[in-house]
C-alpha cells in the first residue's frame, strides 16, 4: 500500500484565520490587509527619506572634500599715530571706567542723609578724584555731610570749592561742590 498524501477539498479556513485559530469575516480580512498596507507605505517613505538624507550627505562630503584651502584673512590698514590729545582722552575715558562705581555709590549712598541731595558724580580724569555737587537746605548741613564723607574709608580729603544760594528759589537752597580723593586713605 502506497502512502499519498490525502488532498482535502473540504472549504476550511485559511491564512490569518488559521494562524489565528478562528474563522474571519471578509471585513476582518479587509481591515488585516489595509493594515498591511499602510505598514508597507510607511516603511517606504521613510526608507525613501533616508535615501534622501544619505545623499544630501554625500554631497556635502564631496563639497568639502573639493574645498578650497583658506585663503589668509586681508592684511588690516596701517595704523594710524594718536595725537597727544587722543592719547590724553583715551586715557581720560579708561580712567573713568576704571572707577571702582559700586564701591563709591554704595559708600555715598550710606552716608548721604535725607537733607542732602546729590546732584552730579564726575570723577577727575589722571586722578583718584571726582567732584560732588550737593544741594542742601542749610550750609550747616553741607558742613556735616563734608564731616561724614572724611570719616569714610573709601573717600578722604573732603573739601568744599565753591558754593552758591540760589535766590531765586523760595527755600533758598545751597549748593556745594565738594573734590574728594577717591580710593584707601594715603
Amino acid at each position: 500500500m502506497s502512502s499519498w498524501p490525502r488532498v482535502d477539498f473540504s472549504p476550511r479556513s485559511t491564512g490569518w484565520a488559521r494562524a489565528l485559530g478562528h474563522e474571519t469575516s471578509r471585513g476582518v480580512r479587509a481591515a488585516y490587509l489595509l493594515a498591511a498596507s499602510i505598514s508597507v507605505a510607511w516603511a517606504t517613505w521613510q526608507f525613501l527619506a533616508w535615501q534622501r538624507v544619505e545623499q544630501e550627505n554625500a554631497e556635502l562630503r564631496e563639497r568639502v572634500a573639493h574645498r578650497q584651502p583658506a585663503t589668509a584673512p586681508a592684511p588690516l590698514p596701517p595704523r594710524q599715530a594718536w595725537s597727544a590729545n587722543q592719547l590724553r582722552a583715551a586715557a581720560d575715558v579708561i580712567a573713568r571706567l576704571n572707577t571702582d562705581w559700586p564701591q563709591l555709590l554704595d559708600e555715598l549712598e550710606r552716608l548721604t542723609p535725607r537733607d542732602v541731595a546729590v546732584l552730579e558724580i564726575e570723577p577727575r580724569p589722571g586722578q583718584a578724584a571726582l567732584t560732588l555737587t550737593i544741594e542742601t537746605r542749610t550750609a550747616q548741613d553741607a558742613w556735616r555731610y563734608v564731616d561724614a564723607l572724611n570719616q569714610s574709608t573709601y573717600l578722604h580729603h573732603v573739601r568744599a570749592l565753591k558754593h552758591e544760594t540760589n535766590d531765586r528759589d523760595p527755600n533758598r537752597p545751597v549748593r556745594f561742590s565738594l573734590s574728594a580723593a577717591i580710593g584707601s586713605p594715603p
